[in-house]
């Protein structure tokens, strides 16, 4: 046998007895990584420092024993490692983002993100069309003069109600059940002395209206029965603006909601004779004192 052959022969040999030795050696399993389906939430919008429900539907073809970990930007959980979870959601609006992570252990992992729309329990809703109109002036429109930036005057004379205020308000916003409603007031000065309360009623108005035009002449109907009977409060001080509200206006909304051919909006009279008071208007908020919140408003709470 030639040198060659006997070198081929020896290398056949030690491959023969290589791949025999290893033909009964153990193979060692494919782990497969878990995977997240999908991360399941009791409420997608919820409201602020509310608790929500989250799940992790997850699944290992192994059957591995899974490891769970949550994450979030904002709001906390109450525990991080289980499949469920209790995320309490933080007391501003806004989006945040929750992550689910599983581990197997053995170096196999997944993830998944979900954002929740975090949303207010309450919506303040901007007065769109505010005015007065005075019996002394019969003819005159606040709108088109400085009337209504100086403020919605309130006074009855010793001949009935000489001036009383009117608010609309755009109620399409709206788009949840509500379980309240309040509306939000500013009384800014005073008219007439003593500094007292005044009680007013509030009514519906039956009557299409607009505050570019509405004056005493051409004012709406209102229903005869007011929806609501408040006081508007003295002036601590008489040179700083007060916030006070009127409750228990839910059946206003729903009606006005129900019915917008119907949304005509308020028409408040003063009770009290020879007691005026001054409300902050709109434009006043704006132009004058320059503060939102002075702004007459509803206050909805949702369900």
């Amino acid at each position: 046998m030639g040198l060659r052959n006997l070198l081929y022969s020896t290398f056949l040999s030690g491959v023969l007895a290589f791949n025999g030795c290893n033909k009964d050696s153990p193979v060692e399993p494919v782990n497969h990584a878990p995977v997240i389906e999908q991360i399941v939430a009791s409420d997608y919008e919820p409201f602020t420092e509310e608790r929500v429900s989250l799940e992790c539907v997850a699944s290992d073809e192994d059957d591995d024993n899974l490891i769970y970990d949550w994450r979030c930007d904002k709001g906390y959980f109450d525990f991080v490692d289980k499949r469920t979870a209790n995320w309490y959601s933080p007391e501003n609006v806004g989006v945040s983002h929750i992550t689910a992570k599983v581990d197997d252990g053995k170096m196999g992992t997944d993830s998944h993100s979900l954002d929740l729309r975090v949303v207010s329990r309450f919506d303040t809703i901007l007065v769109s069309e505010d005015a007065y109109v005075d019996r002394l002036n019969p003819n005159l429109n606040t709108q088109n003069s400085s009337y209504t930036k100086n403020g919605l005057n309130l006074y009855k004379d010793d001949e009935g109600i000489s001036k009383e205020v009117y608010l609309k308000f755009n109620l399409d916003v709206i788009q949840m059940e509500i379980k309240s409603a309040k509306l939000r007031l500013v009384v800014k000065g005073l008219m007439t002395y003593p500094d007292v309360e005044l009680s007013c009623d509030m009514h519906m108005s039956k009557g299409v209206w607009n505050e570019n035009n509405l004056t005493w002449v051409n004012r709406p109907d209102y229903d005869i029965t007011p929806i609501k009977r408040f006081l508007v409060p003295r002036l601590l001080n008489s040179s700083d603006p007060e916030i006070f509200y009127v409750e228990g206006l839910i059946d206003f909304v729903k009606s006005s909601m129900n019915n917008p051919s119907q949304n005509n909006g308020l028409v408040i009279k003063p009770i009290e004779q020879d007691i005026g008071k001054i409300l902050c208007s709109k434009e006043g908020a704006i132009d004058t004192l320059k503060v939102v919140d002075y702004i007459p408003a509803l206050i909805v709470e949702y369900e």
